[in-house]
């Protein structure tokens, strides 16, 4: 199944996950010290094989399109655009392009140097895609002063369950504190 905006990936890694669950799942089960060292290392072979074929499909046909998106009302900056920067057998590394809108800065009056971005993957019906909700977060540590732009990174996955990814949801703090609770 090839989708809109992750391409065939997902498709891949759910295929991949079922095939390593079954193989682990055999693991699990067995009694003989010699079957379970050819299936470890039939299991071993599975996972580089995933990681290969993930790999090999991003250099062939590589995420290209910007993620749509549904911003947070109210913040201090704008999320110009989130994009795919690599990805691999379980999940896509993100990057978020911002702009500070607004001075960031902390109760005590000094600037805010990190902003936490809190999001979620949406499926093609609106629905939330179950274990996708995560964090992304800016490296380089600048002063949040109106105007600046910067990336955060974050990571979205895992990978197999979103086959029907339509868009993220950027969500607030407290939103994704509550999300983490019910873990």
């Amino acid at each position: 199944m090839n989708n809109d905006y992750l391409n065939n990936l997902p498709s891949i890694a759910k295929d991949y996950t079922s095939k390593v669950d079954a193989k682990e799942e055999a693991i699990h089960k067995n009694t003989s010290m010699e079957d379970a060292f050819k299936l470890e290392k039939e299991l071993d072979l599975l996972k580089e094989e995933w990681a290969a074929k993930i790999k090999e499909t991003s250099a062939k046909n590589p995420i290209s399109k910007p993620l749509p998106f549904d911003a947070l009302a109210d913040t201090p900056y704008k999320v110009n655009q989130i994009t795919v920067k690599t990805a691999n057998k379980s999940n896509l590394s993100l990057e978020f392009d911002i702009t500070v809108n607004q001075d960031i800065k902390n109760e005590y009056g000094s600037f805010e140097k990190t902003v936490f971005l809190y999001f979620t993957a949406m499926d093609k019906q609106g629905n939330e895609i179950p274990e996708t909700t995560s964090v992304a977060v800016n490296y380089k540590r600048e002063e949040m002063k109106s105007g600046l732009k910067f990336t955060a990174s974050g990571q979205l996955g895992p990978l197999a369950n979103l086959e029907n990814f339509a868009k993220l949801k950027l969500i607030s703090k407290e939103v994704y504190e509550e999300k983490q609770k019910k873990k």
